[in-house]
């Protein structure tokens, strides 16, 4: 009768994010001005303007601020659409359509919404021309209140950041700085468990052999609001055995391993692959082998099941 191995491989994916003067002595001194003249503007910091925006008309007879924080607000005040233009710097953190919000702390917290308009997130808003409109909406306050106000983006899931930096805007996830980087997430970020199946051990091979091996197609989405690609490397992290001069997955039985193929290669620990995927959705093909190595015996060899495990780094460039 035949000993039988059970197998089980157990694989688990994580993803992981990637993310970053000479001056010649000179007693000339006209050149001093010039140096100070250079670094005044590397400090510099370059702004554009959103038009169209509200602005609050603080009363029925007052003037209407834009930005304005810690006023009173009486019962006569209303968001005036269309009234101002705000200076913003920064990155939306996907492209797409957008709304700017103006809300005032107090009583139900009044806020007012402009028309959408399209944002690229390849680019500062700094540099974008963007030009929104809106309606009258009151604030309908009974008595005198003083407010602080805060500047919103809204997208087409009414998630939303600040761009003004006010005390109204307190709680608020700031608009980022950067732009977006490209990200993927790997098998839907869960463990993947292989079933090898059932094997008489003296049957187990002793080399690596991709033709004999079971296939797995590993899902991958990718985001990457600057291109339709996203360049990749692929990492996978284990305790090793050498079986034939290959570099396989240490199991948890003695004398058995689990060779991992990509591109019909075994991978070896800490070895990089790179890969270019598309922004959507993609399949990674690996494929898994249990193997015996040759230096132990097939009696040496324990029935029953076994486990091995390995850990799939994958970093986005």
């Amino acid at each position: 009768m035949n000993d039988l191995v059970a197998t089980t491989c157990r694989f688990s994916p994580v993803r992981k994010k990637v993310e970053f003067v000479m001056i010649k002595k000179c007693l000339h001194i006209p050149l001093f001005y010039l140096i100070t003249l250079a670094v005044l503007t590397l400090n510099s910091t370059a702004y554009a303007t959103i038009n169209g925006v509200h602005g609050i008309k603080y009363s029925s007879s007052g003037d209407v601020s834009c930005k304005g924080d810690l006023v009173k607000v009486d019962s006569g005040s209303y968001f005036k659409g269309g009234a101002c233009a705000i200076s913003v710097t920064g990155y939306v953190p996907r492209s797409g359509q957008y709304k700017v919000k103006v809300e005032v702390t107090g009583p139900n917290y009044p806020a007012a919404y402009s028309t959408s308009a399209y944002f690229d997130a390849t680019k500062n808003i700094s540099a974008q021309n963007i030009t929104v409109s809106g309606s009258n909406v009151n604030i309908n306050f009974t008595s005198p209140y003083s407010v602080h106000t805060c500047y919103l983006l809204v997208d087409d899931q009414n998630r939303e950041w600040a761009f003004d930096g006010g005390r109204g805007c307190s709680g608020y996830t700031p608009i980022p700085p950067t732009p977006p980087k490209p990200s993927c997430t790997l098998n839907n970020n869960s463990n993947l468990s292989v079933d090898l199946g059932t094997v008489d051990r003296a049957l187990l091979p002793t080399y690596p052999d991709a033709a004999a091996s079971k296939h797995m197609q590993i899902p991958v989405v990718c985001t990457n609001d600057n291109g339709t690609t996203v360049s990749v490397t692929m990492q996978l992290s284990y305790t090793p055995i050498t079986v034939s001069g290959k570099e396989i997955v240490k199991s948890s039985t003695n004398g058995l391993g689990v060779a991992i193929f990509y591109n019909n290669q075994t991978l070896s620990p800490n070895e990089s692959e790179s890969l270019q995927l598309n922004t959507g959705s993609n399949n990674i093909d690996l494929a898994f082998q249990a193997l015996r190595d040759p230096n132990v015996s097939v009696g040496n060899v324990p029935t029953g099941s076994f486990t091995a495990s390995a850990i799939l780094t994958m970093n986005v460039l």
